[in-house]
């Protein structure tokens, strides 16, 4: 049985942007069309801003999109320049003016293609089924691995936990010495050094080098017991990775316990992330998907007030339980930073005009390659969709 490659070569993977904005004649910002490869968003955004001497207070963008895709994404620069540039890998387009700065609220979507590689004849035959099936049953909507991306191992515990447990110093160590695969020589050493002098703040003032920990390890020398205080002064996109990641996985167990519990007898299928397995239901019934599409699940947190009636009640009420909290302490106390978000989030993302073609492997000798098309929600994960159509060629 092949087991199938996606993203062997960066133009397998491609991501463009969908907005219903329309440029005008007039208006104070300057709206672009964004291509790029093998960059991140920030990235691209500021060799254009370094290329044009812009304020980078000025320029502003709907969505992240992935570095190892080819993507074109829209974003504007008040009173920019009208004109285009061309960087190689960074091509920027101008479209016109608007009225106000192009931000997330200008998403209407995103319209993915992808190739998936090595896949043998047998599976290549099965493939309308397994692509036509996806629309009509839908994709949890999980946080996917991204989501994580302050979660060093699966030994690593949530920081953010830690925090909501009040316990402070634990929380500050972990983020300051867990060790990441993407750690450079000097990361690595600065981390081992203060694994090693963890507790003499006066120390460690001399041995560390300027930057964010050594800016920590100087409060704790004069506030050596303020752990919290410490905490609260972590960059603030740190801070809020560490909440985010720690919710999420919580909303992600949230899902797939529901979906356990609501499609018994129903063909569910496994998908694998970072944090574990989850189920995804491989056919559903009529009445099942009018109760997918409808379905919300809240966040949880302390700010969440569920009646019994509920129908996640107890759901949500069995996870917090298993993390050893109960609903109302899920908050990190006397923090003005460091909090969780309200809401809720759509259980299922449905994908709409999907479109493939098979076609003979040239990376892979005597395999077929599928390209598929399609578009997706705002703030759905392609990836996610792309695990379950592996799964499904793997399992096939």
């Amino acid at each position: 049985m092949s087991k199938s490659k996606i993203k062997q070569i960066p133009e397998d993977f491609s991501v463009e942007e969908l907005t219903e904005i329309v440029p005008l004649n007039h208006g104070d910002f300057s709206l672009y069309l964004l291509k790029k490869k093998g960059s991140t968003t920030p990235d691209a955004l500021l060799r254009i801003q370094k290329a044009w001497k812009l304020d980078s207070r000025h320029m502003s963008f709907g969505g992240l999109k992935d570095k190892h895709a080819s993507t074109t994404q829209f974003f504007s620069i008040k009173n920019g320049p009208q004109k285009n540039l061309d960087l190689s890998d960074i091509v920027v387009k101008y479209l016109g003016a608007i009225s106000s700065p192009y931000d997330a609220s200008h998403l209407a979507g995103n319209r993915f293609g992808i190739i998936i590689r090595n896949i043998n004849s047998d599976q290549a035959k099965k493939t309308d089924n397994i692509v036509q099936s996806l629309p009509g049953n839908g994709v949890p909507n999980y946080f996917d691995d991204q989501r994580f991306g302050s979660i060093p191992s699966l030994k690593t515990e949530f920081i953010a936990k830690k925090m909501v447990l009040g316990d402070f110093e634990q929380a500050l160590k972990i983020a300051l010495t867990s060790p990441y695969t993407h750690d450079n020589k000097m990361a690595k050493k600065e981390k081992a050094i203060l694994i090693q002098k963890w507790g003499d703040w006066v120390g460690l003032k001399t041995l560390l080098p300027r930057g964010h920990s050594r800016t920590l390890v100087e409060y704790l020398s004069f506030n050596p017991h303020d752990f919290k205080g410490a905490a609260e002064r972590l960059r603030p996109e740190l801070g809020g990775m560490y909440v985010t990641a720690y919710q999420s996985h919580l909303w992600n167990n949230i899902l797939a316990e529901w979906i356990n519990l609501n499609f018994i007898g129903q063909e569910l299928y496994l998908i694998k992330l970072k944090l574990g397995f989850y189920p995804v239901v491989r056919s559903a019934s009529l009445s099942n998907i009018k109760i997918m599409e409808e379905a919300f699940i809240p966040l949880p947190s302390s700010r969440l007030k569920m009646q019994e009636n509920d129908p996640f009640f107890n759901i949500i009420n069995g996870i917090m339980s298993r993390e050893g909290l109960t609903l109302d302490e899920m908050k990190i106390s006397g923090s003005r930073n460091l909090f969780f978000s309200k809401g809720e989030r759509k259980a299922f993302y449905f994908p709409k005009n999907i479109g493939y073609e098979v076609f003979d492997d040239q990376l892979n000798r005597g395999k077929k390659a599928v390209r598929i098309a399609f578009e997706l929600p705002k703030g759905a994960y392609a990836t996610l969709l792309i695990k379950c159509l592996q799964t499904l060629f793997w399992n096939n």
